[in-house]
């Protein structure tokens, strides 16, 4: 059980550097973020244990598709779903990729047991809380929200920038777990500026990294080209103040 989750993070993290960073420019990235036995089990679990839903975007607003409703869906039904997100005439938040919502699944009891539920009950213990507190600079942070990503050849995820007030957001985290992604396979997370007309920063997800940053904060995830040779994969989500 991962029950002393901030005894598997890497002890040699330079906790006030990545702090000193928060604090001047409210975005960093982490490399070798937990220890590599405990990373390599998150990905093991993400590669082999997980039912993957579909979410999609439909007049800017989520939609999803349950891995069971899936499983029973031929490609050409599953194409013709998701068409509303591949429809570019308008300028307006759009997505496709693979999902498990943690959080909403460990609550549902869909799994008897689940690796990602002993990760989410980690991620709440008191002395993981007051680690990312003190790495983040958010005293406020009292809870996650939790969520696996998979990203396919199509997959994408237009501009946004995270806001969300009545959640709660303080800090988006990104914990990448793809191994041996090339930059050419696309799937990368490009950091914008305010104006959205440039990009100042882009990060190729390298295994076991972790990337926070303050919302509101411009960013979108570059289409998976048609050759990737692997999925791309996170947990993500949010630290929230309530």
């Amino acid at each position: 059980m991962l029950d002393t989750m901030i005894n598997l993070i890497n002890p040699n993290l330079d906790r006030a550097a990545i702090r000193e960073e928060m604090e001047r420019s409210g975005f960093v990235q982490i490399d070798n973020f937990f220890a590599e036995e405990v990373a390599e089990a998150i990905f093991q679990s993400l590669d082999t244990q997980v039912k993957w839903d579909l979410a999609y975007s439909r007049n800017s607003q989520g939609q999803l598709i349950k891995a069971g409703d899936l499983s029973r869906m031929s490609p050409q039904d599953i194409r013709q779903a998701v068409s509303s997100a591949f429809d570019f005439s308008r300028d307006r938040f759009q997505f496709v990729y693979n999902t498990f919502k943690v959080i909403d699944s460990y609550l549902a009891a869909e799994y008897r047991r689940h690796y990602l539920y002993e990760l989410a009950d980690a991620f709440h213990g008191r002395d993981y809380l007051a680690f990312v507190r003190e790495l983040s600079g958010c005293p406020a942070i009292v809870r996650m929200n939790i969520f696996a990503a998979r990203y396919l050849p199509g997959h994408f995820l237009t501009p946004h920038d995270d806001s969300h007030v009545d959640e709660g957001r303080e800090v988006t985290y990104i914990l990448n777990l793809t191994k041996a992604w090339r930059p050419e396979w696309g799937g990368l997370l490009h950091i914008m500026d305010a104006d959205q007309q440039s990009i100042n920063r882009t990060i190729v997800p390298a295994f076991n990294s972790m990337v926070l940053f303050r919302p509101p904060r411009w960013h979108f995830v570059s289409q998976v080209s048609n050759y990737a040779k692997r999925p791309r994969y996170t947990v993500t989500g949010w630290m929230l103040n309530k």
